[in-house]
């Protein structure tokens, strides 16, 4: 249960906290040289998703992968989702890692994350939303 909490967690913040659009761009900028092959690959793997077809979607991903030489965060993100939705928590959460540390790499990404969230006073009782 707490594995699949840490995942739901990884998820969620890579979700959020990547922009996927940065994440395409930096996929095609370390994409070698047949990026339309990678192009092709990651696309048909993201429908394969989307139509709830893990385990061919994964295949697809891993492929994808392969054409990027292993340096695709946005491949790996979507492994993890492919391996959640097999259900296969602890190689998910891997994955997950794998493109927590891949964008951290790069300053694109890295620049398009949100800011932590700095220390709150949280209202209490006796305070408004609106006083925060």
């Amino acid at each position: 249960m707490t594995q699949m909490r840490s995942l739901g967690i990884c998820l969620v913040v890579l979700t959020f906290t990547v922009a996927p659009r940065a994440l395409i761009d930096a996929a095609r900028a370390q994409a070698p040289q047949n990026a339309a092959a990678y192009d092709e690959e990651f696309e048909g793997a993201r429908q394969l998703l989307q139509r709830h077809e893990y385990f061919n979607a994964l295949k697809g991903f891993q492929r994808a992968s392969q054409l990027a030489a292993g340096k695709s965060a946005e491949a790996f993100l979507g492994m993890a989702q492919a391996m959640h939705g097999m259900k296969v928590y602890k190689n998910a959460l891997e994955a997950c890692q794998s493109a927590i540390d891949l964008a951290q790499a790069n300053p694109r990404i890295l620049a398009r994350r949100s800011p932590p969230i700095p220390n709150r006073r949280w209202p209490t009782s006796t305070t408004s939303w609106a006083s925060c």
